[in-house]
């Protein structure tokens, strides 16, 4: 990583001027939660670039009129803030700026969210708490609602400084006002006049900017929406896209880590099957780290659980094309196991959570105490598997699975050093042979299956159905219509067949939590897991009475549907 100027493990109050006034850069946003752990605020901004700004003070003075809200007198402060990232750019690729700014003799620490404004307009977060020093280490200890997130995404990597940026602010802020047209309650948004600049390198000036900022709570964005167009029209300034971090970084030349050019991604008929094979893998790959940010950070579970298919993709992309990719590619299938289960129990007890909330938000009768002690022991389990989850992310094991399958999908699948013995065979040619394989798995394990039959025979079903479909969906911009055929009733198949696997460990999770002596839980929980137990067998038994007998089971496992499909692939 490049970097800015000053040495990147100074603290800002080594190097910034103590500053007077220092209120929140976002003290507009709208708060969503606010403890002693700090602030997370969310809410509208509009920014313009400006050629001068007395005008604009002049203005805002004479013709600031929204209908029940009252513009206060500006004040001056003086900001400095100090932007933070880790060498591979982790907050950058989570959607999030680290922002640490001094306050005299203490500093507040701020993620804020990136997006870019359309004309001028974005909707923002920040998430806020301060520290009695600027050090990174104590922020990196602080169990705040920065602190924790910062150890979530950085781990064990060093946080480097980037720049700073050196603002002279003149704000205004604004309130509703009562029945008798006074100022009442906390501000709800604030206009700022920024005079910002980006220090350099010595002798070099520094990147200016002037700014007119104006951040509001989501409920007062309407009704400020006239006065701000009329601001930008009778002033003539101009929207920009561009924020302050955004400034910083084209003004000290940094770039954040793009994803690394591993290869062509692309499938068609003409390839090879190595060279289906890397097009696939490097996909997936792109995914498992497009996703890592963000299931580091647990605000999204869509993340982790993309994070997770795109690893169960890659195993089965490396079990499908054995014989066409170098052997030592075949090490990573296990690897990558590791690294699913790792994830797979977070996103396990997400998904039971979830469910668990809805059944009992849609039953009138049930014991809300029991409820929520019983969802609190979950919810003490999930803590514990992200912790586990976090560990195995931060690990050196991890990070030499990264590194490794990047150097392996980097090389030319066909000619390189190291390929597999079918590598250059046309995927056209190695495709039929393994598909069939794959359907005649699939279809033995449907075979061993009745309403009767325990839950052990469903699970291997929901395995052999999610491999053959991952082999289709893999080969399908290759062959495309009879490939893409089967792969519909199969996602419907295999979405029954989850809900009933996931029923089934819920089931046992809460039996086992049940008689945990780990857990002193009064007779009143135990009673609740117990019958939400029961509801989740219940609930198993009915999809393993009703999935023999269904359209998709029945076309998929016919012997008419497999050679239809083989039939295709012939021609």
């Amino acid at each position: 990583m490049e970097s800015g100027a000053g040495d990147p493990n100074t603290t800002p109050e080594a190097e910034s001027p103590v500053t007077e006034g220092m209120a929140d850069d976002g003290g507009g946003l709208g708060s969503v939660e606010e403890d002693a752990s700090g602030r997370d605020a969310s809410g509208v901004e509009w920014r313009f670039d400006a050629g001068e700004l007395e005008t604009v003070e002049g203005w805002l003075e004479e013709h600031f009129a929204v209908p029940g809200l009252v513009l206060g007198s500006g004040e001056t402060k003086n900001l400095s803030d100090f932007y933070y990232d880790t060498e591979s750019w982790i907050f950058y690729r989570s959607g999030y700026a680290l922002r640490i700014r001094q306050r005299g003799k203490t500093a507040e620490a701020t993620l804020q969210s990136l997006s870019r404004a359309a004309g001028g307009f974005e909707e923002r977060r920040e998430i806020s708490e301060s520290l009695d020093d600027g050090e990174l280490a104590t922020l990196k200890k602080s169990t705040g609602k920065v602190g924790e997130r910062v150890r979530a995404l950085a781990g064990g990597n060093e946080l480097h400084r980037l720049f700073e940026v050196r603002t002279r602010r003149r704000s205004f802020p604004f309130r509703a006002v009562d029945s008798e047209g006074e100022p009442a309650g906390d501000a709800l948004g604030e206009v700022s006049l920024d005079e910002s600049e980006v220090p350099l390198e010595a002798g070099e000036e520094p990147a200016r900017v002037l700014r007119v900022e104006v951040q509001a709570v989501e409920e007062a964005a309407e009704a400020l929406q006239p006065i701000v167009r009329r601001l930008e029209s009778e002033l003539d300034l101009s929207p920009t896209p561009i924020s302050k971090y955004q400034v910083g970084l084209y003004a000290t030349g940094l770039v954040p880590e793009a994803g690394a050019d591993l290869g062509p991604t692309d499938v068609d008929e003409d390839l090879s099957a190595g060279e289906v094979a890397y097009a696939i893998l490097r996909r997936q790959y792109a995914a498992l780290l497009e996703h890592e940010p963000g299931s580091r950070l647990g605000e999204d579970p869509e993340d982790l659980h993309d994070m997770r298919v795109a690893s169960r993709r890659m195993r089965a992309a490396i079990k499908l094309f054995s014989e066409a990719l170098p052997e030592r590619a075949l090490w990573f299938e296990g690897e990558l196991r590791w690294l699913a289960g790792a994830l797979g129990d977070v996103r396990d007890l997400d998904v039971q959570v979830d469910q668990l909330r809805a059944w009992s938000a849609a039953d009138e009768e049930a014991d809300a105490e029991a409820f929520e002690s019983m969802v609190g022991v979950i919810l003490e389990q999930r803590a514990r598997a992200r912790e586990r989850m976090l560990d195995a992310l931060d690990s050196s094991r991890y990070r030499r699975l990264v590194v490794s399958l990047a150097a392996l999908l980097s090389r030319d699948p066909v000619r390189g050093p190291e390929t597999g013995p079918q590598a250059a065979e046309p995927v056209t040619e190695y495709a039929p042979g393994v598909l069939s394989r794959r359907y005649s798995k699939f279809r033995k394990a449907a075979g061993r299956i009745a309403a009767t039959s325990q839950p052990e025979p469903y699970h291997e079903l929901r395995k052999k159905g999610k491999r053959l479909r991952y082999a289709l969906e893999f080969l399908a911009e290759a062959y495309g219509k009879p490939v893409k055929k089967p792969i519909r009733p199969l996602k419907s198949l295999q979405d029954d067949l989850g809900r009933h696997q996931d029923a089934v460990v819920a089931a046992d999770r809460l039996r086992e939590l049940s008689t945990s002596a780990e857990h002193d839980l009064a007779q009143e929980t135990i009673y609740a897991m117990g019958s939400y137990a029961e509801r989740y067998q219940r609930e198993a038994a009915e999809l393993r009475a009703g999935l023999p007998g269904s359209k998709a089971f029945k076309r998929l496992t016919s012997r008419e549907a497999q050679k239809d499909l083989e039939k295709s692939l012939e021609k």
